[in-house]
């Protein structure tokens, strides 16, 4: 209305009429008339404010697709996450932000098994951040998982002949950063792929590391190992 396009001009005032009805569009699905409203309100003030608050509307985004893929609308999820990519690249957010989202693209196809299509949604989420993020370890964790074919960490269980071990491993060796750039996931993968190899001490040393990093960032679920 009249007032929303004045508020969209300027910069508090326009922050604060979106932050009145952003998530209630977006959840009540008009996703793309909240991101037209924002993107016109930031072409026009420039404003940094709005710009955070755009930064968390794509991870709610992320969150309403959640939604949808529960409720057995997967191909409304991937077309929400499609507009909220779309929308984190048009805003000029931080590339972590459509990072994220490309995250949740790989997520939905590697849990249906489309495995190529995991690997490029990952791969694309790896080219939006730099070399020194430790986002990344995230990212080459998930792909090294596609790449060995599998939905995640607990569906990765000893198996003879298993393909694609070489590119898995690889990927997994960048994803070890040290400190906060580790992923526990990804040293327990290593972990498997130890064990697999009757390299047992190895696989030991990678499943109590990966065990201290759940306990260290509160992990909802624990590695039980022997």
């Amino acid at each position: 209305d009249a007032a929303m396009e004045l508020a969209l001009a300027r910069g508090a005032e326009g922050r604060m009429a979106l932050r009145a009805v952003s998530r209630a569009l977006l959840f009540g699905g008009e996703d793309a008339r909240v991101y037209d409203l924002v993107l016109r309100h930031l072409q026009a003030t420039g404003d940094e404010g709005s710009r955070r608050d755009a930064d968390g509307l794509v991870g709610d985004a992320a969150r309403h697709a959640d939604d949808l893929a529960r409720d057995g609308d997967e191909a409304g999820a991937r077309a929400a996450l499609a507009r909220a990519l779309k929308f984190a690249v048009d805003a000029g957010l931080d590339g972590r932000a459509a990072a994220k989202v490309q995250r949740k693209v790989g997520r939905s196809h590697q849990l249906a098994g489309r495995w190529a299509e995991a690997k490029q949604a990952y791969q694309d989420a790896l080219t939006r951040r730099p070399a020194e993020d430790r986002y990344r370890s995230v990212l080459q964790g998930d792909l090294a998982l596609a790449a060995l074919e599998v939905r995640g960490t607990l569906d990765l269980l000893p198996k003879e002949g298993r393909g694609n071990v070489e590119e898995a491993e690889a990927l997994l060796a960048q994803a070890e950063g040290g400190g906060e750039g580790e992923s526990y996931n990804a040293i327990y993968t290593l972990g498997v792929l130890a064990y697999e190899r009757g390299d047992f001490s190895r696989a030991a040393e990678r499943f109590r590391e990966a065990d201290r990093l759940m306990r260290e960032t509160r992990a909802k679920a624990r590695i039980v190992h022997a």
